[in-house]
């Protein structure tokens, strides 16, 4: 997402977590090398002094492992999207071929300008209130500037929530997880997005977010699908704005691969 001005505090909410635990649900079967990978993960956002969470669902066994606060509300920047080709697919507007189009450049180069001519057809302020209800998820809030979809509040744990939603739902999933494995290395706005999980991941579907100086802060996400669809995981950071350039990039990408030592989640099997 491109850069925009703001006069808030460029250093609110970046300390970073750097003493998280990894938790996993207790519905779901612990393994400690996988929760040691997602403690790595958020430490080494925290030692770029990144304000980051990590959440990973273990879409076979249910087990939810999580660094940093999973429930602490970030904005979405450009992972918004994928709420908005959600929303187009169960309710068949993505049928005209113009909507089309303008879906497949917001989810594979996160085109902006598409992304501002879609969200009021999916219902701009009210698209994560939908969400919500329709997909039973938590921590989704809209933005409190209309039209300033980048601002709409995400969490760690509702992405990895959608995602796991989205690969059971026959109408969203087909479509929108091909477009995610068909996310290309520049966005739209010229920025290389192949930071975080597709520089470290040897299978995945993803899409990415960064955006810069809304509330005084750089905004720099990694989330989508992992190891052949295994896995849903968010990697979500924040921090001033020079985390725009090359800092932001580099920290997602260190989250990235101290999850995925060897381009896969590590686990005790």
């Amino acid at each position: 997402m491109a850069n925009a001005n703001a006069n808030a505090n460029a250093n609110a909410n970046a300390n970073a977590n750097a003493n998280a635990e990894a938790i996993v649900d207790a519905e779901g079967q612990r393994d400690e090398v996988t929760a040691r990978a997602v403690s790595a993960a958020q430490a080494a956002g925290a030692a770029r002094d990144a304000h980051t969470a990590v959440a990973l669902l273990d879409l076979q066994t249910g087990a939810l492992y999580s660094a940093g606060d999973i429930d602490e509300s970030y904005a979405a920047a450009s992972v918004m999207k994928v709420f908005i080709a959600a929303r187009l697919l169960v309710e068949g507007q993505a049928d005209a071929p113009h909507v089309q189009h303008l879906m497949w450049r917001m989810i594979t180069v996160s085109d902006d300008e598409a992304a501002n001519e879609l969200y009021s057809l999916a219902g701009a302020e009210s698209l994560v209130l939908w969400i919500g209800h329709h997909y039973g998820i938590s921590g989704l809030a809209p933005s409190d500037r209309p039209g300033w979809w980048g601002l709409t509040r995400i969490t760690a744990r509702s992405i990895v929530d959608f995602y796991a939603a989205v690969a059971a739902d026959p109408v969203v999933g087909p479509w929108l997880k091909n477009a995610m494995a068909q996310t290309e290395p520049v966005g739209a706005d010229g920025y290389y997005q192949y930071f975080g999980l597709p520089s470290a991941a040897a299978s995945w579907r993803v899409k990415q977010g960064w955006m810069c100086c809304l509330e005084g802060l750089t905004r720099m996400h990694s989330t989508g699908y992992i190891d052949n669809d295994r896995y849903a995981v968010a990697l979500l950071a924040a921090g001033p704005p020079s985390m725009y350039t090359d800092d932001g990039p580099q920290t997602l990408t260190a989250m990235a691969q101290a999850l995925l030592p060897n381009g896969v989640v590590p686990t005790s099997l």
